[in-house]
């Protein structure tokens, strides 16, 4: 489930401070800069790396942004590709000080936590960062490279973006689109235990310190909150005595049993005149011979026309006939008829020969349910997760199947599953950790 209370911000940037002054202060110990082969593998957390390119990218389109000239249009569109691709090509040169690098990588710290801790305030705030600006999907797909923690749901409210808005949106827009997504796919949320793990073996991060406790305010909240209930309750009560009067008035108002029996007699004399002026049998067994002797004679009609209408032997021959004057015709004046165009044989483009991207959770996740890992996961997949997530062990891995199998729903399995992803120290940049997560969401 989605974290119910909010994060102790406080804890969280200390945390984020005390961490990366000491990866910052080891690795600049022999060095003045920092490049970006550098920045992808400073930190064991992938996540972390990854936002601060986000980081350092956002800036410069920033510092873009305010570009002005009297003499040059920086807002066409031209303009911008070439901006972006400067952009791409400065990213190959990146050469980062220690003292810019150290405040980039405490937002990079907290980012990442704040995405493991509570994801959806991290999107929330990504999706609300260009504020008054008309914006597309491809804006928030560009996102995503950056996004290791979390990445379904996201690629998920993307992908919602996309199918619903062909044109442009302003970003309240997304911000309904992603409300609805984290409602109806809150399962793709990781548990925090899966990225905790991670941290403490830099710096301890306390579990108890994450979370803030209730303040004398929240309190008062409680309390209006409790007492706007009883109000509510009330109100309701008020509104049940007020139905109950109106159903008496309604009841008041039936007839009475001698104005029923009025109304009783006087259907029946109405269904008296009815039935007097019903035909009789007689009348009703000469109006059935009319009509039998009206279709008669029609359906004699219909048998007239379909004998002058061709056969379909004829109609055949017809057709031949017409075929073979066609083409004494073409013969007659020397006319060929043009072949079809020869099919152009060149080669394809790597473009277009490029292999599909392969499924992500999400899409295995919406396969065929099964009824049993055990008896659905084919051999050679079980020989790898038992190679690469089960330490070779086979009797761990037949036991987690077959616990997952026995699991009443998908909350205990993933509960489950957690115990060996810590026990095994699973790498989620795997290939086979994404497929094994995938079978455990079809099994439910």
């Amino acid at each position: 489930m989605l974290p119910t209370k909010p994060l102790n911000t406080d804890y969280l940037h200390n945390y984020s401070r005390d961490l990366a002054l000491l990866l910052s202060n080891k690795f600049f110990a022999n060095t003045d800069i920092i490049t970006g082969e550098q920045i992808l593998e400073f930190s064991n957390i992938k996540q972390i790396n990854f936002l601060i390119f986000k980081i350092l990218e956002e800036r410069w389109e920033a510092e873009a942004s305010r570009l002005e000239s009297p003499f040059f249009d920086y807002s066409q569109p031209e303009v911008q590709d070439g901006l972006r691709t400067f952009l791409n090509v400065l990213s190959r040169h990146i050469r980062v000080q220690k003292k810019a690098f150290t405040a980039i990588l405490i937002e990079a710290i907290y980012g990442t936590l704040q995405l493991v801790l509570d994801p959806r305030s991290f999107y929330e705030q990504e999706i609300q960062k260009p504020a008054k600006i008309k914006l597309t999907a491809e804006y928030y797909r560009r996102s995503v490279k950056y996004i290791q923690y979390n990445r379904e749901i996201f690629k998920t409210f993307v992908g919602e973006l996309a199918l619903r808005y062909n044109d442009t949106f302003q970003a309240e827009d997304a911000l309904t689109v992603w409300q609805n997504t984290l409602r109806d796919h809150w399962r793709y949320i990781e548990p925090i235990e899966w990225r905790v793990k991670a941290f403490n073996s830099m710096l301890e991060l306390s579990i108890d310190s994450i979370y803030t406790r209730a303040t004398e305010a929240e309190v008062e909240v409680q309390t209006v909150v409790v007492e706007d209930a009883k109000v509510e309750e009330k109100e309701e009560e008020e509104e049940a005595k007020e139905e109950e009067v109106v159903e008496n008035i309604a009841l008041e108002s039936l007839p009475t049993a001698e104005e029923e029996e009025e109304e009783t007699k006087e259907e029946e004399s109405i269904e008296n005149v009815t039935l007097e002026s019903l035909p009789t049998l007689d009348e009703t067994a000469k109006e059935e011979e009319k009509e039998e002797e009206k279709h008669e004679e029609e359906t004699e009609t219909i048998d007239a026309v379909l004998e002058t209408l061709p056969t379909l032997d004829e109609i055949e021959k017809e057709e031949e006939t017409k075929e073979d004057e066609t083409t004494q015709y073409f013969a007659e004046i020397g006319k060929e008829i043009e072949t079809p165009a020869e099919t152009d044989t060149t080669p394809t483009t790597d473009k277009e020969n490029t292999a599909p991207e392969p499924d992500t959770i999400v899409s295995k996740y919406r396969q065929e349910r099964v009824s049993s890992l055990l008896d659905a996961i084919p051999l050679h997949e079980k020989f790898t997760f038992i190679d690469e997530l089960f330490g070779g062990d086979n009797l761990a891995f037949q036991d987690a199947l077959e616990k997952i199998d026995k699991s009443p729903n998908y909350e205990d399995a993933r509960r489950l599953t957690n115990q060996y992803i810590l026990q095994f120290n699973w790498d989620f940049d795997r290939d086979s950790t994404q497929d094994f997560l995938a079978w455990l969401g079809r099994r439910f």
